[in-house]
């Protein structure tokens, strides 16, 4: 089942479990949905879930959706925002789109940062993004090593969760005006979270990678349009360090960038003419430009978009085949009960032992029993 269709099926279960009385869809308009349901279906009845109650049958699945396509038509055309609801518990495209943009617009201000025309090959920006995305990669490497379970980035928790918070929000303003409709979208809010929380954070690693490789793209994309315009000047300075420490640091930094560029990384003698003291040293910065780029390129682009393409196909997986949650075996022997020949009937036999059932308690098990068997 696709993830657009198990979310149609959530908010109409949400609903009606929290609607016994009818009062957001009436009991003849669940039980004409549920009949049209299995007349539409294009074969004679459905079967039961299994015994263990884990599974729906396909057929059962097509039934249940139909059904709850029928009855969003009708709460919808009464309570227009629950469509918006829908929406907001949707798709995270329009996020990522949020996230890659504001990481071109961030990396672009970062090449700019001191508002200077002087670049430190020492310094941030591109030092500490470098360092961040190191550190980032190993963290995620100490996650991946953990047992399965336990718990994942707080950070992609709460990008995954975004649309239910928008949701939520939505939800509490409409109590004003229907309490008990706004109740049900609440708990729907939370059983599709819940449910399809695999999903949401592969969403939002795929997000998340992708943003981090904008903020790379813009950080060189920011350096060379500025190049273009202004004269740059490339230098370093430090308290701590000599040249022959500097060129160790920046071999390291900016060897794998030398190598793929064929641009070396200058000697030691070179490194200390361009040493900044009193306003003077310093070179033209376009080597150091195409050396940073580079360095981006392999350290944050490349790294960031292959864990993008790694979350991608578990995402696009997910959203095909969306697990179903344990809950829908027993919604659906309860929505299509009444209906001949939708579900296997079973027969319940019930003994009271050692005492005798007062009217109050038998009606409450002859209405329980429907529904458990």
């Amino acid at each position: 089942m696709r993830e657009a269709e198990l979310r149609t099926i959530l908010l109409v279960k949400a609903i009606e479990d929290s609607d016994p009385e009818g009062a957001v869809i009436a009991s003849a308009d669940r039980s004409a949905a549920a009949r049209d349901a299995v007349r539409a279906a294009s074969e004679p009845g459905a079967l039961a879930p299994p015994a263990d109650g884990m599974a729906l049958t396909p057929l059962a699945q097509r039934q249940l959706l139909a059904r709850a396509r029928t009855l969003l038509t009708r709460i919808v055309a009464r309570y227009p925002f629950v469509d918006n609801v829908l929406a907001l518990l949707g798709s995270s495209t329009a996020v990522t789109l949020v996230l890659v943009g504001a990481g071109l617009l961030l990396g672009g201000a970062l090449s700019a940062l001191d508002g200077s025309r002087r670049i430190n090959v020492l310094a941030f920006p591109l030092l500490g993004i470098v360092a961040w995305n190191l550190a980032v990669y190993a963290v995620l490497l100490l996650v991946a090593l953990r047992p399965a379970g336990e718990s994942r980035s707080a950070l992609r928790g709460w990008v995954a969760s975004t649309g239910a918070s928008f949701a939520s929000r939505l939800i509490a303003r409409s109590r004003a005006f229907n309490a008990p409709l706004a109740t049900a979208l609440d708990g729907f809010a939370r059983e599709w979270f819940a449910a399809t929380r695999p999903l949401l954070l592969a969403r939002a690693a795929r997000a998340f990678h992708l943003a981090a490789a904008a903020v790379g793209v813009g950080l060189v994309a920011g350096l060379y349009l500025r190049g273009i315009a202004f004269d740059y000047h490339a230098g370093w300075e430090s308290t701590f360090l000599d040249a022959t420490r500097a060129r160790s640091l920046l071999t390291v930094l900016y060897g794998p960038a030398s190598w793929l560029t064929g641009i070396p990384v200058p000697d030691v003698a070179h490194l200390e003419a361009m040493r900044w003291r009193n306003g003077a040293g310093g070179e033209s910065a376009a080597r150091w430009i195409h050396l940073m780029a580079a360095t981006a390129l392999l350290y944050v682009v490349l790294p960031r978009l292959l864990l993008a393409a790694t979350a991608a196909p578990a995402a696009m997986r997910l959203t095909r085949r969306a697990p179903l949650p344990a809950t829908l075996p027993p919604y659906f022997r309860a929505a299509f009960n009444h209906v001949e020949g939708a579900a296997a009937r079973a027969t319940a036999i019930i003994l009271p032992f050692a005492c005798e059932l007062t009217p109050e308690a038998l009606a409450r098990l002859i209405a329980w029993v429907p529904g458990a068997v």
